[in-house]
């Protein structure tokens, strides 16, 4: 009975904690963005491994700790991209930014946002 109990326990924690690690993903950049999930897809399970956000759209997915990190790359139509990556850690959303060139990016641990690079030096965030 108490291995039950546990068990039942730990699922509902787990379900909980699951249901809590929202990222949302915002582009401010001034034109549309193309995001490719690369590696270990499954830790954003409501995107697709591709898919675009327009100048002020957003999209929300749930953050899975399968113990992996998402690295995603982000690119416009001029080259200019990021790499970043994204997990969960400690039942939090950890955000990890790798590389950029000519896109701006600032993040807190439910979301991160895409700017220009002059939007970012004005604000010191996106």
């Amino acid at each position: 009975m108490k291995k039950k109990l546990f068990l039942l326990i730990l699922l509902v924690n787990t379900q909980a904690n699951a249901a809590t690690n929202q990222l949302t993903i915002t582009n401010h950049f001034n034109s549309e963005l193309k995001f490719i999930v690369g590696k270990n897809p499954d830790v954003l399970p409501d995107l697709i491994p591709t898919f675009t956000l327009a100048p002020q759209e957003q999209i929300q997915t749930k953050v899975v700790d399968i113990q992996k990190e998402a690295y995603i790359r982000s690119e416009d139509k001029k080259n200019n991209y990021t790499f970043w990556g994204v997990n969960v850690e400690n039942n939090q959303i950890k955000i990890r930014g790798y590389q950029s060139k000519g896109i701006a990016y600032s993040w807190t641990n439910d979301s991160v946002t895409f700017c220009t690079p002059d939007e970012y030096k004005k604000k010191n965030a996106c």
